[in-house]
């Protein structure tokens, strides 16, 4: 099934990124305002650096709709000190989303992985000219036209995003290749998400390996528009 990927930058001084319209204002007000200060610090040691990107999905109940938000997001501190976050995301169906997290590389893990190759300075100026094309190029794997017909071979994601496995940050350079597990930590994974109650975040490696996890559990009176 093809989705569409958009791009949200918390960004108070430069006014809302468009692509995301009025569902991105309130994805961008709901990471701003519970999912950044419900997330915990890992015990010492144990935790990334902040600006190691974080794959998520949103259940329906966090925007009072009826899809999922899949994507991957990179906090920040912006110029004023405040803290920020520039993200990819996407709308998809609980059926998508379960057969695309059967994956051996969901979406969440490429959007991470092409947030992974922005500079920091890149990030806080507003500078998307490296994620526009891997962007594009991630959204068109997910249509059977663009990455069986349209493309030929050299330009079709599947054999572009190699790229995207090698070090794109000098963090990754600090993972090993067996740094991690393998396996996520919640039971019932991905089932338990239908449960509607509680934010995923999760970090991988650019072996595919799970470094950190966190779960928000949403407030009964979270559901509301934001």
């Amino acid at each position: 099934m093809a989705i569409r990927i958009l791009l949200l930058k918390d960004n108070a001084g430069s006014g809302l990124f468009r692509l995301g319209g009025l569902r991105g204002r309130r994805i961008r007000t709901f990471i701003k305002n519970r999912v950044l200060p419900g997330m915990h610090d890992a015990l010492p040691g144990k935790s990334l650096p902040k600006n190691y990107p974080w794959c998520f999905i949103l259940p329906p109940a966090s925007l009072r709709r009826k899809t999922y938000y899949i994507g991957a997001f990179v906090p920040f501190d912006n110029a004023r000190g405040e803290r920020s976050f520039i993200a990819l995301y996407s709308a998809v169906s609980y059926k998508w989303l379960q057969s695309n997290l059967a994956l051996e590389f969901p979406a969440a893990f490429w959007m991470a992985r092409i947030l992974a190759g922005m500079k920091h300075e890149e990030i806080t100026s507003g500078n998307y000219v490296y994620v526009r094309p891997w962007i594009k190029a991630l959204q068109r794997s997910f249509s059977w036209f663009w990455e069986s017909i349209a493309l030929t071979e050299n330009f079709r994601f599947r054999n572009r995003s190699k790229f995207l496995l090698r070090e794109c940050t000098d963090l990754d350079y600090e993972i090993c290749g067996d740094d991690g597990v393998d396996i996520m930590p919640w039971k019932n994974w991905p089932e338990c998400i239908q449960a509607g109650d509680c934010v995923w975040l999760w970090r991988q490696s650019r072996h595919n390996r799970l470094i950190e996890s966190q779960r928000i559990l949403l407030k009964h009176d979270e559901g509301r528009e934001v």
